[in-house]
């Protein structure tokens, strides 16, 4: 089993920052080829989350104790987001609010009326499939830790997965990247058990070289079939290399000021995105991210102090 050194952890949760802020941008422009990084940004979650997952709690599981953490973890700044967009949905007169729907999107799992192509009727929900997926992961860890002991049987899974995750991604289209997205979770447990062979050089080339693939591919045509392929691939580029690279904590640290809102962030910025023809698309945006953020800091103050006091 690999260490999660303080290194590790630094360029990982600088990455997840600028990839949150990604994922709000690219759904601002949604129309922009942010989608590229946005992809990438939601398998780095995925990996992160298998991967500190695994370096924290595989060896000494205690399954009691682990979702325990993990529910109020996850519960209690998910309970304050839905309560603050529950007044925010009756301020605004929407519809549906107490459609069933939004006890399926109370639970945290939303994701499965996207994948079976149901109708939402809620306004809650709008883009927790991803939310979905981390519970998901959460429940079957301690089998996927299971699995991942065995070196020969972690690797067919891991090769099997990844086949499947490219096959599906092109086959069973949900809107949006479930599979890619499911494997990096499973990369993750994978790695902190068996790390990945290669060094800094070698990964940032698998980046660079994929991301290269990627323009070439698109601007001249040819393999644009072949985009999630090249994407999926600087994925893992990313995620190894910041496995083995140190980011200047000087140029970085500001960033994580940000870190303990990343759920809310996530889960907010749907509903907090200002679009309107009287105002010009940068300052719409920039009102965005504003708003997001610092109503994203101050719910989880919020929850910091309750996890607290609970503590």
């Amino acid at each position: 089993m690999s260490a999660y050194t303080p290194a590790v952890s630094f360029n990982f949760s600088v990455a997840k920052v600028a990839a949150i802020l990604l994922v709000v941008s690219g759904h601002y422009f949604s129309d922009s080829l942010l989608w590229i990084p946005v992809t990438m940004g939601l398998f780095l979650f995925a990996y992160a989350s298998g991967r500190f997952t695994s370096s924290r709690y595989a060896g000494n599981l205690s399954l009691k104790t682990f979702w325990w953490r993990k529910l109020v973890r996850l519960g209690v700044p998910f309970i304050l987001v839905q309560i603050f967009l529950l007044l925010l949905f009756v301020a605004q007169g929407r519809d549906g609010i107490l459609s069933w729907h939004t006890l399926v999107h109370w639970t945290g799992a939303s994701g499965f009326l996207n994948w079976f192509g149901v109708a939402d009727q809620s306004p809650f929900g709008a883009g927790m499939w991803f939310f979905t997926l981390l519970l998901i992961f959460y429940l079957t860890f301690p089998f996927l830790s299971g699995l991942a002991k065995n070196r020969g049987t972690a690797l067919v899974v891991t090769v099997a997965g990844a086949l499947a995750a490219v096959v599906l991604t092109h086959e069973v289209q949900v809107g949006h990247v479930l599979w890619i997205t499911m494997f990096g979770f499973w990369l993750g447990v994978y790695a902190d058990e068996w790390p990945l062979p290669g060094s800094a050089f070698f990964w940032i080339l698998v980046l660079l070289g994929a991301v290269a693939a990627l323009l070439v591919s698109n601007l001249w045509g040819g393999f644009r079939a072949l985009n999630m392929e090249f994407i999926f691939l600087a994925a893992v580029g990313l995620v190894q290399t910041l496995e083995r690279i140190t980011l200047p904590r000087r140029v970085f640290a500001p960033l994580l000021v940000l870190s303990p809102a990343l759920l809310e962030i996530y889960l907010l910025h749907p509903y907090l995105l200002v679009r309107s023809d009287a105002v010009p698309v940068r300052w719409g945006y920039a009102a965005s991210m504003v708003l997001t953020v610092t109503v994203a800091l101050v719910l989880s103050r919020m929850s910091l102090a309750l996890t607290a006091r609970r503590g």
